[in-house]
């Protein structure tokens, strides 16, 4: 009866998988905060009418890197590998926080030019091919964005390779894609079902997603991404014998 209780039995794996998602969740949202931009963001909002591109971004400009962190972290745990939440979390915050950053703008500012172009754009005549034409683009934003983080959290790779690889494999696998894309509608189904659930929701669905996108895309990246240009996270380059 007390073996449930032991470090390898199912009491212990419950907890620490719970004590897991709530850290990892804990530290993407701290670290999600924009701590330089802040005051000007929030002070911004009391004159704008509409979200503006600027007030986006400087709400939302270290969310690439906190993801990639928490990526980094959730993939490091599905691959059955040594962990630290806290030390990997931050090391991998700080090794990828200028790409992760401006491939996170870039997203944003596509998104937001996209919706725009919906909002405006007549679906009448020639305007009918340009008007569904973003939805098609829009989807595509929203593969990158699956596949980007957990990329860059496992490889060094320029910001463009990054997003032909994110592109690449979200189109070739997409089934797979819309594994990680039912994960939204599953959200709302619970909101709906059961809308108290919202905090234990708010307390775990960063790391929850994290997780749930790793584990799908987790083999993967091995199929296409290797050479000599892209190496793993946390390893060093092995340079040749002369």
């Amino acid at each position: 009866m007390f073996n449930i209780f032991r470090t390898d039995g199912p009491a212990y794996r419950v907890a620490l998988t719970i004590y897991n998602l709530l850290a990892l969740n804990f530290l993407w949202v701290v670290f999600s905060i924009p701590l330089i931009t802040i005051g000007a963001s929030t002070t911004a909002l009391f004159y704008v009418t509409q979200w503006h591109p600027v007030v986006i971004i400087a709400l939302s400009w270290p969310i690439g890197a906190s993801t990639t962190a928490l990526f980094y972290v959730t993939g490091k745990i599905m691959r059955k590998e040594e962990y630290h939440i806290g030390a990997d979390f931050w090391k991998s915050f700080k090794e990828n926080f200028r790409q992760a950053t401006i491939i996170w703008l870039i997203l944003v500012l596509m998104f937001y030019l996209v919706i725009t172009n919906l909002l405006t754009i007549k679906p009448l005549g020639m305007g009918n091919f340009l008007y569904y034409m973003q939805y098609l683009i829009l989807f595509e934003i929203v593969v990158v964005g699956i596949y980007i983080f957990p990329l860059l959290s496992r490889y060094h790779m320029t910001i463009i390779h990054a997003f032909k690889m994110a592109l690449f494999i979200g189109n070739r696998h997409l089934l797979t894609t819309f594994f990680c894309l039912m994960f939204f509608p599953g959200i709302y189904y619970l909101l709906s079902w059961r809308f108290n659930l919202i905090l234990i929701i708010a307390l775990f669905m960063a790391a929850v997603y994290a997780f749930w996108v790793s584990y799908f895309v987790k083999d993967k990246f091995q199929l296409y991404v290797r050479g000599d240009d892209l190496i793993e996270t946390g390893e060093e380059e092995e340079t040749p014998e002369e």
